[in-house]
C-alpha cells in the first residue's frame, strides 16, 4: 500500500502537475497565463489536503472576472478547449474540494475573497462617526453630539465618548472601496503596551437587525486581535452627569462597573473613573445614555426593555421578546429529536421543517447541487461529493447510476452483453464495433470464437 503523501508533499506535487499541464495542453497554458490560481484556495492548500489535487490542477480554479466572491474553474478537457469556465460560489467549491472543511471554516476563508477596506480608527470623533453612519444598533442615535463640534454638553452627548482613545479604545471598520460606506464596525481596546488587543462584538450593515461581521472579525483576528465574550477590566471615561454618568450599552457578557475616585481633585471636586469588571455597582445596559433599571427586563435581538413575562429564551441562552422571536427565530430541530427557539440565519429548512445549521447531517438531510437540503433518503450522491435529487438525476441524460451512485455518463460505457453501463475503469473489447466488458467477453465470446 503506497505511503500517504503530506502536505507538504502534495503541493509540490502540485506544482509539478501545473507545470507539465502547462507543457501539454494549449489550453492550460493559456488560461494559467490569463489567470493567477485562486489565492485563497492556495492558502487552503497549505493546511489543509484536497480530495484529489490532481483534479485542482486540471480544473485550475481562479476568481470570477465580474465577481471575485465566486470561483470560474474548467469542468473538463472539452470546457477547456472551447474557452469555457464553468461558475459557481465559493462555498460550493471549497465543499467539493474539501470535503473535510466545517461550514464556520469555509465562511471564514470565503471573506478573504472580498475587495473591502479594512481600517482602523483611533479618535473619539472617529469612533462616534463609525455607530452614527455604520450598520445601525441600539447606539445608532437619532440626534447627538456632531463630531468636529465643541458642544460637549450632556443632552448632545454620545455615550460612546466613553470608549475614550487615550485609555485605549478604538474603532475598527470595513469600508466599500469604492463608496467607502460603513459596512462594517466594531469597538477594540489595546493595553498600552500594545501586548493585549482585545474585540467583543462586530455589527455588519443590513437591512434591519444587525449580525456579526464575519470578514471584520476574520481580519481582526488575522491581525493579532482576540475575541472575547466580555471586555477584561478596561478602563472607561467619566463624563458626569447629576448623580450618576454617561452609561452606553456594553456590549459582551460582563456590563457592569465600578466607579473610583481618584487622588486628584478639579474645581473643588473629585476626578472619578470607570472600569468595566463583573462585580461593578452599576449596570450599564441601557440604551439611551442611562445606567440601568434593574426592574427591566433586555431584549437581546431588538435592545429594549420589556417585562419578564413578555420574554422567551432562545436556544443560545439570550432573552429575547415574543415580537424578535416571531421575526427573527424560529422552533428548529437541534441536536436530539427536539426543538429549541434558534436564530433564522442559523438554521436550514428542509420540507417545511427548520433544523440547527450545525446539525442538519444528524438527521439525515445533505446540502445538494441545487443550492437546497434534502433527506438524503430521496438524493444520491455523485462524483466530487456533490448529492442531487434522485429524480433529478434519473431525468437528466448527462448522468448514469451505477450501484446507487450518479456518474457522468462521458465516465461510462455501454456493454452489449450485459446490456448495462459500466465504469471507464474496467477494461473492455471492441468486436465488430461493439463493445462489450471485458468479464462479459471472457466468459461468453472468447471461448465461441475459439470454437
Amino acid at each position: 500500500m503506497a505511503k500517504p503523501i503530506t502536505i507538504t508533499q502534495m503541493n509540490e506535487e502540485f506544482k509539478f502537475c501545473l507545470q507539465i499541464l502547462n507543457m501539454n495542453r494549449d489550453w492550460h497554458r493559456r488560461d494559467q497565463r490569463a489567470y493567477m490560481f485562486h489565492p485563497v484556495i492556495e492558502e487552503i492548500m497549505k493546511k489543509h489536503m484536497p480530495e484529489n489535487y490532481r483534479l485542482l490542477a486540471l480544473e485550475f480554479p481562479h476568481q470570477s472576472v465580474r465577481d471575485a466572491s465566486n470561483v470560474a474553474y474548467t469542468r473538463d478537457e472539452r470546457s477547456g478547449i472551447a474557452d469555457r469556465q464553468t461558475v459557481t460560489t465559493f462555498g460550493r467549491y471549497i465543499r467539493k474540494m474539501f470535503p473535510q472543511l466545517k461550514d464556520h471554516e469555509i465562511r471564514d476563508y470565503a471573506t478573504k475573497c472580498r475587495n473591502d477596506l479594512y481600517e482602523i480608527w483611533e479618535t473619539s470623533d472617529e469612533i462616534v462617526r463609525s455607530v452614527q453612519l455604520g450598520p445601525k444598533s441600539c447606539m445608532t442615535w437619532d440626534s447627538s453630539h456632531t463630531p468636529g463640534t465643541d458642544s460637549y454638553d450632556y443632552d448632545s452627548l454620545h455615550p460612546y465618548r466613553v470608549y475614550a482613545p487615550e485609555l485605549g479604545w478604538k474603532t475598527a471598520v470595513r469600508l466599500d472601496p469604492d463608496t467607502k460606506l460603513i459596512n462594517g464596525r466594531g469597538l477594540v481596546w489595546h493595553s498600552a503596551d500594545n501586548d493585549q488587543k482585545v474585540f467583543v462584538r462586530t455589527y455588519k450593515r443590513g437591512s434591519d437587525y444587525s449580525y456579526a461581521d464575519e470578514a471584520l472579525e476574520y481580519w481582526l483576528k488575522e491581525n493579532g486581535y482576540q475575541h472575547h465574550s466580555a471586555w477584561p477590566e478596561v478602563p472607561l471615561k467619566h463624563f458626569s452627569h447629576g448623580p450618576n454618568f454617561l452609561a452606553p450599552y456594553i456590549d459582551g457578557d460582563t456590563q457592569r462597573v465600578a466607579k473610583h475616585s481618584t487622588k486628584a481633585f478639579k474645581e473643588g471636586g473629585p476626578y472619578y473613573s470607570l472600569t468595566i469588571c463583573e462585580n461593578g455597582e452599576y449596570e450599564c445596559s441601557n440604551t439611551d445614555g442611562n445606567v440601568y433599571d434593574s426592574d427591566d427586563c433586555f431584549c437581546d435581538s431588538c435592545d429594549s426593555y420589556y417585562n419578564t413575562d413578555d420574554m422567551r429564551q432562545t436556544y443560545r441562552g439570550d432573552d429575547v421578546c415574543y415580537h424578535c422571536a416571531d421575526e427573527h427565530y424560529v422552533e428548529a430541530y437541534v441536536r436530539e429529536d427536539y426543538t429549541e427557539l434558534v436564530s433564522s440565519d442559523e438554521t436550514i429548512e428542509c420540507e417545511g421543517e427548520y433544523y440547527h445549521e450545525d446539525y442538519y447531517d444528524r438527521h439525515g438531510i445533505v446540502y445538494t447541487q441545487n443550492d437546497d437540503y434534502q433527506f438524503k433518503k430521496n438524493c444520491i450522491e455523485s462524483a466530487g461529493s456533490e448529492w442531487h435529487l434522485r429524480t433529478t438525476i434519473e431525468d437528466n441524460d448527462e448522468y448514469i447510476i451505477i450501484d446507487d451512485f450518479a456518474y457522468y455518463k462521458s465516465d461510462c460505457f455501454f456493454c452489449e452483453g450485459t446490456q448495462r453501463w459500466h465504469l471507464d475503469t474496467e477494461e473492455r473489447m471492441e468486436v465488430d464495433g461493439k463493445v462489450y466488458s471485458m468479464d462479459y467477453y471472457e466468459q461468453n465470446i472468447s471461448e465461441t470464437e475459439e470454437g
